[in-house]
């Protein structure tokens, strides 16, 4: 009778235990989809437009999807200004969030200047919000706490800074997320080394190396431990 009780108990931890991860996310995720048009606009954002229709030409004509490349092409010699670098010359960022941008917005049709600029920044704290989940993910691998992964996730998410960057700052934010990623291979090589584990480390941390220099801590971590 003891045992049966204790049963129960233990699987009413764990239905709270999930209650509470899915509750909180989802006010994370509402919130971000609540405020992302209230954020202004950066300063590089066009050149980072432009940039992602550059390489999306360049992909669509690799993979011979002439339609597509039409469109990149039409919406590529539309992005003007007399600041603007010439992206012939400067095409050498990471594309690993601009190409996706470009892409959903010739896929969504948007050609109103302010919704393709409001559907960046979505698209950014989207990107931020599976870091979050990669966040929580390592919290509770560390502590095996679910109320302490919860607060480790909230701090990180209402941090001022990093709350507004996560709408318009597609540079440091996407590299923040990658390296929480990487991050999380890492640990889970440490845990247990193998092939599935090591392939994603080795991408993640490279896509993490294109947005920042600084990714390159993760190989030599690597090595060392």
């Amino acid at each position: 009778m003891n045992y049966q009780i204790y049963n129960k108990k233990m699987k009413i931890k764990a239905i709270n235990f999930n209650f509470n991860k899915y509750i909180i996310f989802t006010l994370i995720l509402s919130i971000g989809i609540y405020f992302y048009q209230d954020s202004g606009f950066n300063i590089d954002e066009k050149f980072h437009r432009k940039n992602g229709f550059y390489w999306l030409s360049y992909i669509s004509e690799f993979l011979n999807i002439e339609s597509l490349k039409l469109i990149a092409d039409k919406k590529l010699e539309s992005i003007t200004g007399f600041t603007l670098s010439p992206i012939e010359y400067y095409n050498k960022y990471s594309i690993i969030f601009d190409v996706p941008a470009a892409f959903f917005e010739v896929i969504l049709n948007t050609n109103n200047p302010l919704n393709y600029y409001r559907l960046r920044h979505l698209l950014i704290f989207i990107y931020y919000f599976f870091g979050l989940i990669f966040l929580y993910k390592i919290l509770i691998n560390r502590f095996r706490n679910n109320n302490l992964a919860i607060f480790g996730v909230i701090f990180l998410f209402l941090t001022p800074r990093i709350f507004g960057d996560s709408f318009q700052n597609n540079k440091d934010i996407i590299f923040l997320v990658f390296v929480i990623i990487s991050y999380y291979f890492f640990f889970k090589i440490i845990d247990n080394l193998n092939i599935k584990n090591l392939v994603f480390f080795s991408l993640y941390a490279a896509i993490a190396t294109t947005m920042r220099m600084f990714g390159v801590i993760f190989p030599f971590f690597f090595l060392f431990f």
